[in-house]
């Protein structure tokens, strides 16, 4: 795989952005929008940002490929540290107990202490780190371009097992009852013992796994790059259903109320039944559908490459509304304060009424994303490509 299709691939199964042929990026943080989206700061890194930032006590934690980490306040948008790897940081950060953890295509994982910036330990790998790290009781598990998969002492930094996988582990783990669960591009997804590293099972398909899988009782549900969707038993990796698409499922699934949502190249969104893998409903919309679909309050919100933002009926597929931007929307949609918020293509991040579809405000920016905004305690976090922004 090119680097510049990996970049894009990763982007879209971790919900994030880096683009190339932009020279600076951005940090847009939106909270209350008394004044339509006026924004009071901005951040700027220079740079693209990495996929999605973290958050955590009002402090946005993002990479750049100016090679730094940032710690960023939230309210202020005023730099609090950065911190510098050997090469560009696309990996999503996560913080646990006051220690950042990310990865750098300089083949290192990275601990910092979230207060001071300071490094506590690093750990090399063989080869680029796209992989955005998972952090379960006191485990780091991350993926490497050395085919490996990894799982790292949160506090030491020593390794306590590895994986070989065939190929690239771009794919971000997920860890669900004490099994690890990640894909890669030799086409498997991998179920690993969490405290041994040995395999479980693997289920084989026919196209790389970037889809972050979703696993909800007893089962795993992930997409694959040869168009199928699949649902595989947690325990065994027997198959349980698929659901053949017209085109790759790189977006990752959404699990509620028995109902897997699903989006494709083949411009679809889909509501499957969780136990059988039968349509519920499919929804067409006039452009690719790499957005991850979010589910709130009985409505179904998804992006589409045809420009538009939809809201669906979550038991029904019908649609209630839609608004138009002026490009693709990739980014997945958070909701929250009676808005939804999401990036087009456009170079606009959109604040949209949640009931009508009415735009509320955007913000216009100097390049554009695909990144998810992130909500947290009523504020709205997301990553683009031109400075940062802190929106009230």
């Amino acid at each position: 795989m090119s680097f510049g299709k990996k970049i894009a691939t990763v982007a879209a199964a971790t919900i994030g952005s880096f683009l190339i042929g932009s020279a600076v990026g951005f940090l847009l943080i939106t909270g209350h929008y008394d004044h339509w989206g006026t924004a009071v700061s901005r951040f700027s890194t220079g740079y693209w940002v990495s996929p999605s930032a973290a958050v955590e006590d009002g402090v946005v934690y993002v990479g750049s490929v100016d090679d730094h980490l940032y710690a960023v306040d939230a309210l202020t948008g005023q730099e609090k540290w950065r911190f510098r790897t050997g090469s560009w940081v696309l990996s999503s950060p996560s913080v646990v107990d006051n220690i950042v953890y990310v990865g750098s295509v300089d083949n290192n994982l990275y601990a910092v202490d979230a207060q001071t910036g300071e490094m506590k330990w690093r750990f090399n790998t063989r080869d680029a780190i796209f992989s955005s790290p998972t952090v379960a009781d006191g485990v780091v598990y991350i993926g490497s371009d050395d085919d490996q998969l990894y799982a790292v002492d949160a506090y030491t930094g020593q390794e306590k097992w590895r994986f070989k996988t065939g190929d690239d582990a771009d794919a971000s783990p997920a860890v669900v009852d004490g099994v690890v669960y990640f894909g890669g591009d030799d086409h498997h997804l991998y179920a690993a013992d969490i405290v041994t590293g040995k395999e479980k099972w693997r289920f084989k398909t026919n196209g790389n796994v970037n889809s972050l899988p979703a696993a909800a009782d007893g089962v795993v549900y992930f997409g694959s790059c040869d168009d199928t969707f699949y649902a595989v038993d947690a325990k065994t990796g027997e198959e349980k259903w698929r659901f053949k698409t017209g085109g790759d499922v790189d977006s990752s699934p959404t699990v509620a109320d028995g109902v897997v949502y699903i989006g494709s190249w083949d411009k679809n969104l889909y509501a499957l039944d969780a136990r059988t893998g039968g349509v519920k409903w499919q929804f067409k919309t006039g452009g690719i559908v790499d957005s991850s679909p979010t589910v709130v309050g009985g409505t179904v919100y998804v992006g589409s490459n045809d420009d538009h933002l939809y809201a669906v009926d979550a038991r029904t597929g019908e649609e209630k509304w839609r608004f138009k931007t002026g490009n693709d929307v990739d980014s997945s949609p958070a909701v929250g304060n009676g808005m939804v918020y999401v990036w087009s293509w456009d170079n606009n991040f959109y604040a949209v009424d949640e009931m009508t579809g009415q735009e509320k405000w955007r913000l216009k920016t100097g390049s554009t994303a695909e990144s998810a905004p992130i909500m947290a305690d009523g504020v709205v976090y997301a990553g683009s490509n031109d400075n940062t922004h802190v929106v009230r």
